[in-house]
């Protein structure tokens, strides 16, 4: 999976212009009481992508990360300033784990709620 990044800083005589996903990570932590919300810890590593002229894929060695650790909490502050991204994020990662589990589980149809 390849996201262009217009404004990454190559160093490098190839243009590592793409992020490329090595992990995406998303844990529920464990809550101290059943009245506290649900905190989901989001990590994501990647590294840069550059494709030559012939089509040729170089991977740059280093990877980076970034850690969200309260995403849900992330996610509704950025909302309230006006940018629903992360939440509508939140909401398709949610769809798919949901296709994910009625395609490929055996506990029958799961649908978001």
């Amino acid at each position: 999976m390849a996201i262009v990044v217009t404004d990454y800083n190559s160093q490098e005589p190839l243009d590592y212009k793409h992020s490329n996903l090595v992990e995406l990570r998303v844990t529920q932590l464990p809550k101290k009481k059943n009245t506290d919300h649900t905190v989901f810890r989001m990590t994501y590593v990647y590294n840069m992508l550059a494709v030559d002229s012939s089509g040729s894929h170089y991977y740059s060695p280093e990877q980076y990360t970034i850690d969200i650790p309260d995403y849900i909490g992330k996610a509704l502050e950025r909302a309230k300033l006006g940018d629903p991204d992360l939440l509508n994020t939140l909401g398709s990662i949610e769809k798919t784990l949901a296709t994910i589990q009625t395609e490929l589980g055996s506990q029958g149809t799961a649908k978001v709620v």
